[in-house]
C-alpha cells in the first residue's frame, strides 16, 4: 500500500510540473474590453473612457504595434485628391447624425475638451449638439434650391432663440488629407471635410482694432485652446469712445486641440512655424503689389510668426498643395451643417485680403482705405483668389459663414 501512495505522489507531482511548463509558454494576451464593457467603467468628466477604436476613431488601438497614433488609409481610398491620395485617420469629432433606431444613454458619459459624449446603444460616442441652421432659408441653401437635410435625408431645423432643437452626432474618426511629406520636415495634413462652422476669425470689436492680425486672433486661440485678448468699448462722450483689454480664457485647456485629440495625440502632434508675412497672401508666381511692399512696415501688412499646432493654411499653401477639383470635394459635415454650414461654403484661411488703396485728389495714397476690415477666404469651387476670394466681416454676427477646416503637422 505504501508503494502504491509513493507511486501516486509521484505521478501526481509530475503531472502539475508538465502543467505549468505547458502553460508557461502559451500565455495568452489579456482580452480587450469590448464597448459594451468600458462603457460600464463610463462617467461624466472621465475622459477617454469607453472609447473603442471603432467608435471613437482612436489610432492608437489600432496601431499598437506600429507605434503610431494615426491610420493609414489603404492605397485607393477616395478623397478630394481622388484615389491616388494618401489619407489617414487621427482625432475624433462629431460629424454624422445619429442613425435611425439607435439610442442614446445619457448616464454613460464621457468628456473631451470642450464636450461631453454620450453612449450610443451601437457602442459609438453621441454627442448633442443645437441646431443653428435659422438663416438658410434667406441667403443660403434653401435659396439656392438645394434641399435643406443632413445625410439621412431628416431636415435641418431653423434656429429657435427661445426652445433650440438638438440633435445628436455620432463622434468619428477624423479623416485627413497629406498635403506633402516635407513641411518643416513634417507631414502638412489637411482636414478632409468642413469640421464645424459658427466659428468667427475675431470676437466683436476686435474687428476694428486687429482685423487681419492672425497671431491674436480668437480663430487661433479656439484652435489651440489659449488665451487671446477681449477688447471692451466704453463710451465717454458721443465723440469719443474708450477701450480697455482683459485677457480671455474661455478657449484654454478646451479649444478644437484639446477636443479633437486625447492627451497622447496633442503630444504628437508637432508645433509648426506658421509664416504670417505677406507673401503668404499671393500665390507662388502671383506678382505682390509694389504699393504694399513699399508700405509693408508702415501698414504692418506682415504679422508676427506663430508657433502653433493647429493652423490654418495660407492663400500661398492652399494654392501650393491642392486644386480647384480638390475643394470641391471638401464638404461640410452633417454636425458642421447643424452649426450654420451651406453646401456651397466657404471656409477660413489665416491670411489677409487687402483691396486697392484709393488716391486723393491731390495723388496721395489715402493708406486708411489700404487695410480693410476683412479676411481672405477660399470659395467654393473656385480656387483663384481674384475671383474664389472675397470678403466678409471677421466679426462674431456672421454666425453661418464661419466654416472650419483645420490643419496640422505630424511626424512621418
Amino acid at each position: 500500500m505504501k508503494n502504491f501512495f509513493r507511486v501516486l505522489s509521484i505521478f501526481v507531482f509530475v503531472f502539475f510540473c508538465a502543467t505549468a511548463v505547458f502553460a508557461s509558454g502559451n500565455k495568452e494576451e489579456p482580452a480587450q474590453n469590448t464597448p459594451a464593457q468600458n462603457a460600464g467603467n463610463a462617467s461624466t468628466g472621465s475622459a477617454g473612457t469607453g472609447a473603442s477604436a471603432a467608435s471613437t476613431g482612436s489610432a492608437s488601438a489600432s496601431n499598437k504595434n506600429t507605434g503610431k497614433l494615426y491610420t493609414v488609409l489603404p492605397a485607393g481610398t477616395d478623397g478630394s485628391a481622388g484615389k491616388t491620395g494618401k489619407y489617414v485617420l487621427f482625432g475624433e469629432w462629431p460629424q454624422t447624425i445619429k442613425a435611425e433606431g439607435v439610442t442614446v444613454n445619457k448616464s454613460k458619459s464621457r468628456q473631451q475638451g470642450a464636450f461631453t459624449y454620450y453612449l450610443g446603444s451601437d457602442g459609438a460616442w453621441y454627442y448633442e449638439a443645437e441646431e443653428h441652421s435659422y438663416d438658410y432659408y434667406e441667403y443660403g441653401d434653401a435659396y439656392l434650391g438645394i434641399e435643406c437635410s443632413y445625410s439621412d435625408g431628416s431636415a435641418r431645423q431653423i434656429y429657435d432663440w427661445d426652445q433650440p432643437s438638438t440633435r445628436f452626432f455620432k463622434v468619428e474618426p477624423i479623416k485627413w488629407r497629406v498635403l506633402t511629406t516635407n513641411y518643416q520636415g513634417k507631414m502638412l495634413l489637411l482636414a478632409e471635410d468642413i469640421l464645424t462652422a459658427g466659428i468667427a476669425y475675431n470676437e466683436n470689436y476686435r474687428a476694428d482694432e486687429y482685423p487681419n492680425d492672425y497671431e491674436s486672433s480668437t480663430i487661433r486661440a479656439y484652435l489651440n485652446g489659449i488665451p487671446y485678448t477681449s477688447l471692451y468699448i466704453t463710451p465717454v462722450s458721443w465723440e469719443e469712445d474708450e477701450i480697455s483689454e482683459e485677457e480671455n480664457d474661455e478657449y484654454v485647456g478646451v479649444g478644437f486641440l484639446q477636443t479633437a485629440f486625447n492627451a497622447d495625440e496633442q503630444k504628437s502632434i508637432a508645433v509648426t512655424e506658421v509664416d504670417n508675412s505677406l507673401e503668404q497672401c499671393y500665390e507662388l508666381g502671383e506678382e505682390i503689389p509694389e504699393l504694399l511692399i513699399e508700405n509693408r512696415e508702415l501698414m504692418e501688412f506682415d504679422n508676427d510668426n506663430t508657433q502653433d499646432k493647429v493652423f490654418l493654411l495660407s492663400v500661398k499653401e492652399i494654392a501650393q498643395y491642392t486644386n480647384t477639383e480638390a475643394l470641391e470635394r471638401i464638404e461640410p459635415t452633417d454636425f458642421a451643417l447643424a452649426n450654420g454650414a451651406f453646401f456651397f461654403q466657404s471656409w477660413w484661411l489665416r491670411s489677409p485680403m487687402w483691396i486697392g488703396a484709393w488716391a486723393d485728389y491731390d495723388g496721395v495714397i489715402d493708406y486708411d482705405d489700404l487695410q480693410l476690415d476683412y479676411v481672405r477666404k477660399i470659395v467654393y469651387g473656385d480656387l483663384k483668389t481674384e475671383y474664389g476670394g472675397y470678403g466678409d466681416s471677421v466679426d462674431g454676427y456672421d454666425y453661418d459663414d464661419n466654416c472650419l477646416v483645420p490643419a496640422i503637422c505630424i511626424a512621418k
